[in-house]
């Protein structure tokens, strides 16, 4: 039988197996404005939610507790050191799978919430470092505008062919960066909602498994109840059968004492027959009494009293 300390160390290597890789990379100058992956709130480990689950005033332990005692006081070991460990036992046994399960949820969704961070951080740094390239370029071109036209008075029409050149080329390389942009966005936007899609269905799986489990929890604690209820009825049957028993072997013993002192009284040849007729009469009264005091002691028994 598993004991308390066992569990509380396979919650701690289950946290250790559930816990998200910090995020690492290298630093730079540049002057955009990043997201604080730190936002995301922290999973709680599975040891935190079994110390919460199992808390003595909870429901779960309550019932996990009065199963394991009813098996306990089945076997007639109750209020034993063996019926305690037993019902920590059962304790560990109905917490560890849903604190488990909580915290798998709890840090899939943590590692969703940093992905999605992550990627809209990627987003925000490929957008600022496309506008620096056009602010760039566009410096740059005002530059080779300025030089060309100070330059024009020498050779005007080959400098505005060359102007008007240029212009065209950076119009088109301009309207290529714009589309590759777009197309950047596009593949990010799929990749969210690819990883929601992905989230979801595994959210789904794991309710659905845990629905399964309470249902086969909660069958399983009817069938136990219902054993339970038909070997009370069984004892108490019992009982009421050994009290009959015990209540006409009393009565039997009162008639037959006193019917043993009633054939003594009538022969008796030294006693007159008024005095036979007293002492009779006392006999039976004596007898009469006996039998009702009797059945008044055993009128306290349940259920009794309809079976007299």
């Amino acid at each position: 039988m598993a004991s308390m300390n066992d569990t509380l160390t396979a919650a701690s290597q289950a946290d250790s197996a559930a816990a998200p890789s910090s995020a690492t990379g290298a630093t730079g100058s540049s002057s955009l404005q990043t997201t604080n992956v730190g936002d995301a709130p922290k999973p709680k480990s599975v040891t935190d939610i079994y110390t919460n689950l199992t808390q003595q005033d909870s429901p779960l332990m309550q019932q996990a507790t009065a199963q394991a005692n009813r098996q306990a006081a089945r076997a007639g070991l109750l209020n034993s050191s063996m019926a305690v460990g037993s019902a920590r036992a059962a304790q560990a046994q109905a917490a560890m799978p849903l604190a488990q399960s909580e915290a798998e949820q709890q840090t899939n969704m943590y590692q969703f919430d940093r992905g999605q961070t992550e990627t809209e951080r990627s987003n925000k740094a490929g957008e600022g470092l496309q506008q620096q390239s056009i602010t760039n370029q566009n410096t740059q071109f005002g530059q080779s505008l300025a030089e060309q036209t100070r330059a024009a008075k020498a050779g005007e029409g080959l400098q505005q062919q060359s102007i008007t050149n240029q212009n065209t080329q950076f119009g088109q390389s301009l309207a290529e960066q714009t589309r590759a942009a777009k197309a950047g966005e596009g593949m990010q936007q799929q990749q969210i909602n690819n990883q929601a899609s992905q989230f979801t269905q595994s959210l789904s799986q794991q309710k659905a498994e845990s629905a399964q489990q309470n249902a086969q929890f909660n069958a399983d604690l009817a069938q136990r109840r219902e054993e339970a209820r038909q070997q009370s009825d069984q004892f108490a049957q019992s009982i009421q059968a050994n009290v009959r028993g015990s209540y006409t072997d009393a009565a039997n013993n009162i008639i037959n004492n006193s019917s043993v002192n009633l054939n003594n009284i009538a022969s008796n040849a030294n006693l007159k027959q008024a005095d036979k007729d007293k002492l009779i009469a006392q006999e039976l009264k004596n007898r009469n009494n006996d039998l009702q005091y009797l059945q008044s002691m055993y009128s306290g028994v349940q259920g009794w009293a309809d079976r007299l």
